[in-house]
C-alpha cells in the first residue's frame, strides 16, 4: 500500500496518484458543466452549480484518494445542487431551455444543432432521476457502479432509471421525427 503525503494542491499516493487540482479541474469542468446544464435545463445555472461542486472539492482536496474519488465527490456534489436548484425552481415549465444556447449558438441551424435541440428537449422531459443516470452513464461515460455512487442509489436501481429513461427518450424522440 502506498504512503499518502499531503501538499496544499495535490495528494500523491503510489497505486492511484490524483492531479493537481488546476489540471483536474481543466480536465473535468467542461465535462461537468455540461451535464449539470443538461440536468437543470440551463446553461449558465448548470455552469454555476459546476462552479460551486469545483469549490466543494477544493476545500476537500487534501482529503481526495485519487483521481476517481475526486470525479465521484465533485459529481454528487454537483448533482445535490443540481436538485438543490430544481427543487427551488419548481413549478418548471418543460418548454426547453432557450433552445440553441446549450449547445451552440442560435445562428448555427445545422441539422446538427436541430437534432441537438430535439434530444435536450427530449432529456428534459425525462424525471429527475432518469435524467440524471442517462447524462452520467450516456453522456459522460460512467458506469453504472459509478453513477450509483454518484447519485447515492444502489446499482440495479440506477439501471432500472436508465432503462425506463433512454425508453422514454425513444419515445420522445420518435414523437419529435414525427412532427418534423
Amino acid at each position: 500500500m502506498g504512503t499518502c503525503v499531503k501538499t496544499t494542491h495535490s495528494i500523491t499516493n503510489e497505486s492511484a496518484p490524483v492531479p493537481a487540482f488546476d489540471e483536474f479541474f481543466n480536465d473535468w469542468f467542461p465535462d461537468l458543466a455540461r451535464a449539470m446544464a443538461l440536468i437543470v435545463r440551463d446553461l449558465g445555472d448548470g455552469q454555476e452549480i459546476a462552479q460551486e461542486g469545483f469549490i466543494r472539492l477544493y476545500r476537500n482536496w487534501s482529503k481526495m484518494r485519487s483521481p476517481e474519488h475526486a470525479r465521484n465527490f465533485v459529481f454528487r456534489a454537483s448533482i445535490n445542487l443540481a436538485r438543490t436548484h430544481l427543487r427551488r425552481r419548481r413549478p418548471l415549465a418543460l418548454v426547453g431551455f432557450g433552445r440553441t444556447e446549450l449547445f451552440g449558438s442560435v445562428a448555427d441551424r445545422s441539422e446538427i444543432s436541430n437534432d441537438r435541440v430535439v434530444f435536450a428537449d427530449a432529456l428534459a422531459r425525462l424525471s429527475r432521476r432518469q435524467r440524471e443516470c442517462v447524462v452520467l452513464v450516456d453522456y459522460l461515460g460512467h458506469d453504472g457502479d459509478s453513477a450509483g455512487r454518484i447519485l447515492g442509489l444502489a446499482p440495479p436501481t440506477v439501471r432500472v432509471h436508465l432503462a425506463r429513461g433512454r425508453a422514454q427518450l425513444r419515445k420522445h424522440l420518435s414523437e419529435g421525427k414525427e412532427e418534423r
